[in-house]
């Protein structure tokens, strides 16, 4: 089959809404698509999104609207980016074991992120800091404890493992 024949796939998905493109492998577009959504904010300053309903929700969908489109061509490649910073628990099966949270605008582990020395800032960053930080404080908010039992794993890589496992067509 030749590179006429082929579309490449992008989706991003992002804090207000997932987006999606159909091009050919020189990048004209073949077709574009959006899917709105929200996140939740269960107390003042967390910031959560359901990863299964709506970040794969949104892959899914998206899948099902622009591959239609794409004429019959072979999908060459696909790529999802990812909001980030966000933390998802995910289960032994990658399933999601509580909403993501998004690390990067959540300021539930504020006073944690704070607590460090210096050095250890130095040394980690405050982006590494503020994860471990929002990790121990879902396994504190977590009385059955799912999240301590969970793999640690970020948004992109979650949902990059969730589709090696799942064919194209959604």
């Amino acid at each position: 089959m030749t590179a006429a024949h082929e579309v490449v796939l992008g989706i991003d998905l992002g804090t207000a809404s997932s987006k999606g493109v159909l091009t050919t492998p020189d990048g004209a577009v073949v077709a574009t698509a959006v899917r709105e959504h929200g996140m939740s904010m269960p107390s003042p300053g967390w910031y959560e999104v359901d990863a299964e309903q709506v970040w794969w929700g949104d892959v899914v969908a998206l899948c099902r609207e622009l591959l239609p489109q794409a004429g019959g061509a072979r999908v060459a490649g696909a790529c999802v980016s990812g909001v980030g910073p966000a933390l998802v628990l995910l289960d032994a099966g990658l399933r999601p074991v509580r909403p993501a949270i998004l690390y990067g605008i959540d300021t539930r582990a504020g006073a944690e992120v704070d607590e460090p020395d210096r050095a250890v800032r130095r040394r980690r960053g405050a982006r590494a800091l503020r994860l471990g930080a929002v990790v121990a404080g879902a396994r504190a908010e977590d009385p059955l404890g799912a999240a301590a039992r969970a793999r640690r794993v970020r948004a992109g890589a979650a949902l990059a493992r969730r589709q090696a496992r799942t064919s194209w067509r959604c």
